[in-house]
C-alpha cells in the first residue's frame, strides 16, 4: 500500500543520504557544534609557494549576521566571496567536547540559506572535518552545486560512521576523546553578481545527530515541479528564458520567440534519491524520461537534445530524440503532451556512475514559434538488477556465426569479424533445456519479460574498421529478434574512431526495450509469451565500399525483466474545478495498465500511459485510488479525497425555460438544464408548423433578451443542437 501523494525529494531538501535530512533533527541539540551566536572565523590569510607569497583571498567578508537564513538562535554566518572561482579553506577549531560529540554520533547536518541570484549562477560548497581521524575532505566532503534563480534554505547531511569507526593504526580504533575538532569550509561562485560579488550564503546550526534508518527509497525518482522549479534554471545568460509555471499542475516553461536552437533547462548538481537512481541508470541501464507540453500541432517531429555531464570527468554525453506522432496525445484546452523516453545507454560510454551530474535539455523553437513549451515530470528509472547474461568466459556458448562471418572468443568477449555492408555476424537461440546454465537462465528471463517487459543489452568493447574510406560517416550496431522478425540499430559516429579504431577503454552499451506480447510498441522487441525458444542476431552495418571488414567484440549479453510495478508519484489533486493534467509515475516506463477509481466526472486516466486529464463537471467529494498492474501484479495508492466545487456540467439534460418577462418590445427568457452547451432560441406567433424562427444561437449563459418582441402573442422555445 503506497502513500497516495508520495512526494519525491525537492531541491529544498538537499541531502547526501536519501531521505535523511528530513528524518533527522532540524534544531540545535546536545550535539550542536556551532550556531554562530558568539562569533565567526576571521577572513583567512592565504599564502602559497616557497618562499610563501600572499594569495588574495576570494572571501570579501565573513560576518555574523541576522539578515537571513537563521535556523537556530538569532544569528548565522554570512560568507561573501568574489567571482574568481578560487578554492580556499575557512578554518575554525573547537574543543574536546566538540570531538566527543562527533565521536558519539553518526551524521553532521548543516543548514544553508542562499538568496536569489541570476540564472546560470552556481554555488560551489565543500565542508570537511579534521582531527585525530585525519583530514576528511575526500570521505566526508559535502560538495554542493546549486543553480541560481530562487531563494531557498536547505539542510546538508553526510554520514561519517565509516571514518569514526576506522582504525588509523592496526588494531586501534579512533579515541573517544581528543583535544580538538576542526571544521573546514570552502565556497565559491562562478560569475559576478554585481559590485565584484560572486555570491553570498548563510550557514547555521551545524550539529551532530544519530543515524536514523531512512525508509526504502522509491524505485525511480522524478522532478515533478508541483510547487517550485526544483533548482532547474536556464542554461546561461544567453539561453532562452526558463521560468516556473503553475500550468499543468506545475511545470517549467520555456518561451520560443524563434525557431532557433537553444539550451533550455539545466540542473547542475543532482541530489538525494534522484542521484542514487541516476547512478543506477549509469551502471544498470534504465530510462530518462520527461513530459513535453505545447499547443496542438507543435510536438510531432520536434527534436530534443539531452546531455549529462558526470562530475569529475566532465565529459559531454549527448542523446538526441525526435518526438514521434504516436507519442503525442491531446489533453484539451488546445494543448498536447508527449512522453520523451531516452535509454540511458543512448548517452554513450561517458555516462558513468559519478559523485554528481549536470543535466541539460535543449531544443529548437517549433515551427509555430513564437510559442511556449512546458517540461514536466523529469524522471530517472534504473533497470531492475534481476537479470541473467551470457558472459563468453571460455567459449562462444550458444552463439554461432552467420554466413560470411567469423566468430571466436578473446579480449574477454565474443569476437565477430564481418564483411562490409549490412551483415549479421552471429545468432543465438535461448531455450530452457540448454545444458549451458547461463543460456537457460537467460531464457527464463526472456519468458518473464514476455509477460512484464524488460531490457536486452550488451556491451561493445572494441570496433575496428579495416581500410575505412575517407568519407566514412560512421557505422551501425544492429540487433534483431527472430520470432517474428524485428530489428533495431544504434549509430556509432565516425568521430568515435581514430584511424578506424575505437580508443583504449572504449565501451558502448547497446540497449533495446523488450515488450510483452500484445504490445504495439515499435522501438524494441515484442516477445511471445510461453515460447520454447527465442532467437537473436547481432551484426554491423556499413556501406558496401566503406570498409574491407569490421571487427567487433561484445560481452555480457543480458536480459533484464522489469521489476514488479511500483507507483512512485501520484499527482496532487486540486480543489475546485479547474482543468487538470497530471501523470501517475511508476518505476517501469514501458509496461503496465493504469486505472483509477473515484475520479470525478469529466476527468479520465489513460490506461496505457497513466496520464490524467480533464475538467471536473459535478461538484462533490471523491475518494480516488490510482492503480497500476503488470503481469498480474498490482500496486495502488491509498485513498485521496478530491473536493470539486464550482463545477458546471457541460452535458445537457432536459433544458427548460424557468422565467419569462416582457416589457413593451423587450422579452427576457431564462432557462436551466443545458449545462454549458450552446442553445438556440426560437420564436413563433402562431405555434403552427414551420412558423418557428431562430432569433439567437450559441447562447451559453442561460438567458436571452429579445429586443424586438412582436406585439400581441409570441411563443418562445429553446433547443440544444
Amino acid at each position: 500500500m503506497k502513500n497516495p501523494l508520495l512526494q519525491l525529494p525537492r531541491s529544498g531538501a538537499l541531502r547526501s543520504l536519501a531521505a535523511l535530512a528530513a528524518l533527522l533533527p532540524t534544531v540545535a541539540s546536545a550535539g550542536l557544534l556551532d550556531s554562530f551566536e558568539t562569533g565567526v572565523p576571521p577572513i583567512p590569510v592565504i599564502t602559497t609557494g616557497d618562499p610563501p607569497v600572499v594569495d588574495p583571498t576570494p572571501y570579501l567578508s565573513i560576518t555574523q549576521s541576522t539578515e537571513a537564513g537563521v535556523t537556530d538562535g538569532t544569528k548565522s554566518m554570512k560568507i561573501e566571496y568574489d567571482s574568481t572561482q578560487k578554492w580556499h579553506w575557512i578554518f575554525k577549531e573547537y574543543t574536546a567536547a566538540a570531538y566527543a560529540d562527533w565521536h558519539a554520533n553518526d551524521i553532521m547536518l548543516v543548514d544553508l540559506h542562499r538568496a536569489s541570484l541570476p540564472a546560470g549562477w552556481n554555488l560551489n560548497l565543500e565542508i570537511s572535518l579534521n582531527g585525530p581521524m585525519g583530514w576528511t575532505q575526500t570521505s566526508l566532503q559535502n560538495y554542493v552545486w546549486l543553480n541560481g534563480g530562487s531563494t531557498e534554505t536547505v539542510t546538508l547531511a553526510f554520514d561519517y560512521r565509516t571514518q569514526r569507526n576506522a582504525a588509523p593504526l592496526p588494531g586501534a580504533g579512533l579515541p573517544a576523546n581528543a583535544d580538538f575538532l576542526q571544521l573546514n569550509i570552502m565556497a565559491r561562485g562562478n560569475q559576478d553578481t554585481g559590485g565584484g560579488v560572486g555570491g553570498r550564503i548563510y550557514l547555521d546550526n551545524i550539529r551532530f545527530v544519530p543515524f536514523v534508518t531512512p525508509p526504502t527509497p522509491p524505485a525511480a525518482a522524478a522532478y515533478t515541479f508541483d510547487t517550485t522549479a526544483q533548482n532547474f534554471a536556464k542554461f546561461d545568460a544567453a539561453s532562452t528564458n526558463l521560468v516556473y509555471s503553475t500550468a499543468f499542475g506545475g511545470s517549467l516553461a520555456s518561451s520560443s520567440p524563434t525557431t532557433a536552437f537553444s539550451w533550455r533547462a539545466t540542473r547542475n548538481g543532482i541530489t538525494g534519491d534522484h542521484l542514487l537512481r541516476l547512478q543506477e541508470c549509469a551502471t544498470l541501464g534504465g530510462t530518462i524520461s520527461y513530459d513535453v507540453i505545447a499547443p496542438v500541432g507543435t510536438l510531432t517531429g520536434m527534436g530534443m537534445t539531452n546531455v549529462f555531464q558526470p562530475h569529475g570527468t566532465w565529459t559531454w554525453n549527448q542523446a538526441d530524440v525526435t518526438i514521434q506522432a504516436a507519442a503525442v496525445q491531446a489533453i484539451g484546452g488546445g494543448n498536447e503532451i508527449a512522453r520523451v523516453n531516452i535509454p540511458a545507454a543512448s548517452f554513450g560510454a561517458g555516462f558513468i556512475s559519478a559523485p554528481n551530474y549536470n543535466f541539460v535539455i535543449g531544443f529548437n523553437g517549433p515551427a509555430n514559434s513564437p510559442t511556449t513549451i512546458h517540461i514536466d515530470n523529469v524522471m530517472f528509472s534504473p533497470n531492475s538488477s534481476n537479470g541473467a547474461k551470457v558472459t563468453f568466459d571460455e567459449t562462444e556458448q550458444n552463439f554461432v556465426a552467420e554466413a560470411d562471418s567469423v566468430i571466436g572468443t578473446g579480449a574477454g568477449g565474443l569476437v565477430v569479424v564481418n564483411p562490409p555492408g549490412w551483415k549479421w555476424g552471429a545468432n543465438a537461440t535461448f531455450n530452457s533445456g540448454n545444458a549451458d546454465a547461463q543460456v537457460a537462465a537467460v531464457h527464463s528471463k526472456l519468458a518473464l519479460a514476455a509477460t512484464k517487459g524488460g531490457t536486452l543489452r550488451y556491451k561493445v568493447t572494441l570496433i575496428s574498421l579495416s581500410d575505412p574510406a575517407p568519407g566514412l560517416a560512421g557505422m551501425q550496431l544492429i540487433t534483431a529478434h527472430n520470432g517474428p522478425w524485428q530489428q533495431q540499430a544504434a549509430w556509432v559516429d565516425q568521430s568515435t574512431f581514430t584511424d578506424g579504431e575505437t580508443p583504449e577503454g572504449f565501451s558502448r552499451i547497446v540497449s533495446v526495450p523488450l515488450y510483452p506480447q500484445g504490445s504495439t510498441a515499435t522501438d524494441g522487441f515484442v516477445l511471445t509469451q510461453g515460447a520454447s525458444s527465442y532467437q537473436f542476431l547481432v551484426g554491423t552495418g556499413t556501406g558496401d565500399s566503406d570498409v574491407s571488414s569490421v571487427t567487433m567484440i561484445f560481452d555480457d549479453f543480458e536480459v533484464i525483466p522489469n521489476a514488479d510495478p511500483e507507483i512512485v508519484y501520484a499527482p496532487a489533486l486540486p480543489s475546485g474545478s479547474s482543468p487538470f493534467v497530471g501523470r501517475v509515475l511508476t518505476n517501469v516506463q514501458t509496461t503496465g495498465v493504469f486505472s483509477a477509481t473515484g475520479l470525478p466526472p469529466g476527468v479520465t486516466i489513460d490506461p496505457a500511459t497513466g496520464l490524467i486529464y480533464g475538467t471536473p463537471t459535478i461538484n462533490g467529494s471523491y475518494n480516488v485510488v490510482f492503480k497500476v498492474t503488470s503481469a498480474g501484479v498490482t500496486d495502488q495508492t491509498e485513498v485521496v479525497v478530491w473536493v470539486v466545487t464550482g463545477a458546471t456540467d457541460p452535458t445537457p439534460t432536459n433544458p427548460k425555460i424557468t422565467s419569462f418577462t416582457i416589457t413593451g418590445n423587450t422579452a427576457v427568457i431564462t432557462w436551466t438544464g443545458a449545462g454549458t452547451s450552446p442553445v438556440t432560441v426560437l420564436r413563433s406567433t402562431s405555434l403552427a408548423g414551420g412558423s418557428w424562427t431562430a432569433i439567437s444561437s450559441g447562447d451559453t449563459d442561460g438567458t436571452h433578451t429579445d429586443n424586438s418582441a412582436p406585439a400581441g402573442k409570441a411563443f418562445y422555445r429553446i433547443s440544444v443542437p
